[in-house]
């Protein structure tokens, strides 16, 4: 390794989408999504991004279809309120 830094292959990506309607803040809307779907995102103002939230894509199919779908339902939840 180069200058002695050793490389993992990457297993995934990072998407930044921007915070849905209904939420203050990416900080609010990542609380809320873990707090009420245990799905871990990370507020963009971490890396940046102060209007969105960061997602990775790096699980298997069948676990990021469960995520997605769970963050799905505290977006359309807080939509109808």
């Amino acid at each position: 390794a180069e200058h002695g830094l050793d490389w993992h292959d990457p297993v995934g990506v990072n998407g930044f989408p921007t915070i849905p309607k209904g939420f203050a803040d990416a900080r609010e809307f990542c609380r809320t999504v873990v707090e009420e779907e245990s799905v871990v995102l990370a507020p963009g103002d971490v890396f940046g991004f102060d209007d969105r939230f960061r997602i990775g894509f790096g699980l298997p199919a069948d676990e990021l279809d469960d995520g997605l779908e769970r963050v799905g339902r505290v977006i359309e939840a807080r939509a109808t309120e």
